[in-house]
């Protein structure tokens, strides 16, 4: 479950092009479950270069591209700054009420703790996924379509 920019996006280690040292970077995967990591957008000049490799020389995108990836762990604060209370759900979007209680039931959490980011599964699929307060790891899933994406946007 890789932590690029606003959103976790849900990869396969087949569609993963490991380099020499990412576990020394990341820790070792484990055994069942997914392995968190975070994307950290390069700086200055190197974010030129990368922004430069994927618009116009192909290369993948920052989720994908495993020589940006640092522990989850370290970049807890910034995951979950991008974070939105579940509970906004109900008052922008009354109609997904059962989703989000349903939700809440499943994590066992007072809905005013519970936060949310957008997850991209496969197929681009959409997913909200909510999160851990403490550790910014996703404690739960649904499905909602776009209007995840559409709806709880953050503005830049």
């Amino acid at each position: 479950a890789v932590f690029a920019v606003d959103r976790y996006e849900a990869l396969a280690r087949k569609d993963i092009d490991p380099v020499a040292g990412l576990t020394d970077r990341v820790g070792r995967p484990p055994l069942s479950g997914p392995l968190y990591v975070y994307a950290q957008m390069p700086m200055g000049e190197e974010f030129q270069r990368f922004q430069d490799s994927v618009m116009f020389g192909g290369a993948p995108d920052l989720e994908r591209r495993t020589e940006y990836w640092v522990r989850h762990s370290d970049a807890r604060e910034a995951i979950l700054a991008q974070a939105q209370p579940l509970a906004s759900v109900l008052a922008r979007l009354p109609e997904h009420e059962a989703l989000i209680r349903d939700l809440a039931t499943q994590v066992n959490q007072p809905l005013g703790e519970m936060v949310f980011v957008p997850l991209l599964g496969k197929d681009d699929r959409d997913f909200l996924a909510v999160l851990d307060p403490l550790t910014a790891e996703i404690t739960a899933v649904a499905p909602t379509g776009s209007w995840v994406w559409q709806d709880f946007a953050k503005e830049p």
